[in-house]
């Protein structure tokens, strides 16, 4: 069978990290993302299309995360802004969180 976004696995606690957002996003206006890490610290980098080109980090603000340490426990707010450049439509965005910090946008 196939796993389901609203399934859990066998052992309770270990992948409940992740990352909600608020919206709709406007250009000129800031939103929030809260990031979660429940077993692990980790160093986030996160980005967003703005622009829906396929191509992260290719524009200026689509970097909305560079090297943020996130601990265990309460959630990390980022409040990026929107761009006024931001293509309107529905966009992607990737979050990495990583045991060491300088990962790009792809690759492992």
């Amino acid at each position: 069978g196939y796993g389901s976004v609203f399934g859990s696995c066998a052992s309770a606690g270990d992948d409940e990290d992740g990352v909600s957002f608020t919206g709709p996003f406007v250009p000129g206006v800031p939103n929030s993302f809260l990031i979660t890490a429940s077993n692990a610290s980790c160093v986030l980098n996160a980005w967003v299309d703005w622009n829906r080109n396929g191509v992260f980090g290719d524009s200026a603000g689509e970097q909305i995360a560079s090297n943020l340490n996130v601990a265990v426990g309460p959630p990390v707010l980022l409040s990026p802004v929107v761009p006024l450049t931001a293509s309107p439509g529905r966009s992607y965005a990737r979050f990495r969180c990583a045991s060491v910090g300088g990962v790009g946008p792809t690759g492992p």
